[in-house]
């Protein structure tokens, strides 16, 4: 055998519009911050656990969505005034301390039509001012358009025509930010005219779990979280690598990386440099990365391939030699315990910045339990116990795929 060629190449997805250095390095802390879209993205999990495993876990993400929320940080004001939530906001900024702020407004904001457009415009000026304190990066992230799923709900055409014109004074703050900008109108799976069709009895706009990418056509489902976040890490910079194996010493994506052969047998070990992702509980036993494989100078005539004792497929020297798409099966309890370990971080922070009796700790009835405030700071150590566990369970395990002749 003179020389071995082993390639994975994982599912790419089609980028987003825009431009900048890479959104996220390792290292930073993020804060997301927005309205409904990043309050629910911390409940599924999937926009972290992508950009966590790409990044070897080296990251930190907090969540500071407000459901409901629009650039001046309405909601936020709970019983105050306007400005009383923009004050909240960049108070809790400070707890999270970024080098990277991930800013998702204008969908309320595009409900305001054309006479909108320019207040919308003074007022993400004036938000990213206050932020400029905190001397972190900015990711501009556009709305995403509505679905049309038909009557009885409304066709969202004439939204999504005022949501672009939106998205393009997002784009140009970016530009004059210099910052990277998404619009999520041009990630994969891009929102089209076309009416979808239900995918549950009930239809589409009932149920949360399922196999819709939104519920009602605006919030996405946890399903519609997983489809979206591969997407957008690429549209940031954050890429999945392709892994190449060879024999002379031109790999990449992979350490410790060794070929033996044992008789007609070769077995090919290593530990890749990003932990491949899959849920089963979204996707069920057909999660994998796709991957190709091409081995020469193979003399039987067939052979069994398999990774960690799972059969790929049986194929010829020839195939072999030309190569071959394969299917790697992921490790589906980490990658859900992965998740839930995400998930549970960010409920504890959401509590941290959120405590769900505020009014008694915090504000008019302070009087009767404000004594209590003081143990809203001890959630601190525990996000953190989290994020610890979230880093090693982004901690890729090796692999072992072996090439054996099939046996008579």
């Amino acid at each position: 055998m003179q020389k071995l060629l082993f390639s994975i190449i994982p599912i790419l997805f089609i980028p987003a519009v825009s431009w900048g250095e890479p959104g996220i390095k390792p290292g930073d802390r993020i804060t997301f911050l927005g309205g409904t879209f990043v309050e629910r993205m911390q409940i599924h999990g999937h926009f972290e656990a992508e950009l966590r495993t790409r990044l070897g876990g080296d990251i930190k993400i907090r969540n500071l969505g407000w459901a409901g929320d629009n650039v001046r940080g309405e909601s936020r004001a709970v019983f105050g005034t306007v400005e009383d939530g923009m004050d909240r906001l960049l108070s809790d900024m400070e707890l999270t301390r970024p080098s990277v702020i991930v800013i998702c407004y204008g969908g309320n904001e595009a409900h305001g039509g054309v006479n909108g457009l320019v207040t919308f415009r003074d007022n993400l000026t004036d938000l990213v001012r206050k932020l400029d304190k905190f001397n972190a990066r900015y990711i501009f992230v556009a709305p995403r358009p509505y679905e049309n799923l038909g009557p009885p709900l409304p066709s969202p055409s004439a939204f999504n025509s005022m949501l672009a014109r939106y998205a393009s004074v997002i784009q140009d703050i970016a530009k004059q930010n210099g910052s990277l900008y998404v619009d999520l109108a041009h990630v994969e799976p891009v929102v089209t005219d076309q009416v979808l069709s239900s995918s549950s009895e009930n239809g589409p706009w009932i149920l949360e779990d399922h196999a819709g990418l939104t519920s009602n056509g605006v919030h996405l489902t946890s399903f519609g979280y997983w489809r979206l976040a591969g997407a957008f890490a690429d549209a940031i910079g954050v890429n999945r690598e392709m892994i190449r194996l060879t024999t002379d010493g031109n790999t990449t994506g992979v350490t410790g990386l060794t070929f033996n052969t044992k008789g007609p047998t070769v077995s090919i070990q290593g530990t890749l440099n990003q932990l491949p992702l899959g849920f089963g509980r979204l996707i069920g036993n057909s999660s994998a990365i796709r991957f190709s494989l091409q081995v020469k100078d193979l003399t039987n005539p067939t052979y069994v391939v398999k990774s960690d004792g799972n059969v790929l497929g049986t194929y010829s020297n020839r195939q072999l030699a030309d190569g071959v798409m394969l299917q790697l099966p992921t490790d589906i309890e980490r990658s859900n315990a992965l998740r839930e370990s995400i998930v549970n971080k960010n409920m504890l922070f959401f509590h941290r910045h959120r405590p769900q009796n505020e009014t008694y700790l915090l504000l008019f009835r302070k009087h009767e339990q404000g004594n209590n405030a003081v143990e809203i700071s001890q959630f601190d150590p525990l996000v953190d116990n989290h994020d610890r566990q979230i880093y090693q369970l982004t901690k890729p395990s090796a692999f072992t795929i072996t090439i054996s002749p099939q046996k008579p």
